[in-house]
């Protein structure tokens, strides 16, 4: 069905749970201690986040050398890639992923879990049902964790630039303001096919983002209106 840098993902069968998504962690990475605890966080906290908008964890483990995710089957695609066809969405339904999404948030901080990658590519959309689905765990963290526990070197941000609430940019840990800043910037790409921040490389958006203030929505898109 797909592949990352650190993941194959499979249509399978679950013996109790039925059609499931079966996510692989690459074998090289299976002696990677840090990679499989990561892994294994991702499988926790997605068991651990029980709601209508966020794809649940129903397995995990390993096999025969292999560590694997068994994720709740969810219909249609990554947001990213109907983004990619449909460019803007009306008001209405950019409101309707956005409301879905926040419960979804909202729930896991009830949880004790920051997300930290919102972002399209992490969201399955049903066009069909217009039901959003957060997912993707794998850099999340569990909001009590101490700092000696922390996967990520001190001074490095984790996240995607475009998404990324500027306080993360120092690599300082971040709370759940940082999960609403992202969701803000996914209902501005929502409504003006763009991001916030025009940079053109990572260096720019770098800059842009602790230094420059967003370009207003009203002149992101040409046309866009506001009632009073």
């Amino acid at each position: 069905m797909g592949e990352g840098g650190t993941a194959e993902v499979y249509q399978a069968e679950h013996p109790e749970r039925g059609m499931v998504a079966l996510k692989l962690l690459r074998p090289r990475l299976a002696s990677d201690p840090i990679a499989v605890k990561r892994f294994l966080r991702e499988a926790e906290f997605g068991a651990r986040v029980v709601h209508p908008n966020v794809v649940r964890t129903f397995d995990f483990g390993e096999a025969e050398g292999v560590y694997y995710l068994a994720l709740e089957w969810a219909p249609g695609e990554p947001l990213e890639s109907f983004l990619n066809k449909a460019g803007t969405l009306a008001g209405p339904v950019a409101a309707r992923i956005v409301d879905q999404l926040g419960d979804a948030l909202e729930q896991a901080h009830k949880s004790g879990i920051i997300h930290r990658d919102l972002k399209p590519a992490n969201i399955m959309y049903d066009p069909e049902a217009q039901q959003a689905r957060l997912l993707d765990f794998g850099i999340a963290r569990d909001a009590e964790i101490g700092a000696e526990e922390r996967l990520t070197r001190a001074g490095f941000f984790v996240g995607t630039l475009q998404y990324v609430a500027p306080e993360a940019l120092s690599g300082e840990l971040v709370g759940e303001q940082a999960d609403v800043y992202s969701l803000a910037v996914i209902a501005y790409q929502l409504l003006t096919g763009v991001t916030p921040f025009p940079g053109k490389n990572p260096r720019e958006l770098f800059q842009q983002l602790l230094t420059e203030s967003p370009i207003p929505l009203n002149q992101a898109t040409k046309g866009m209106k506001f009632s009073s």
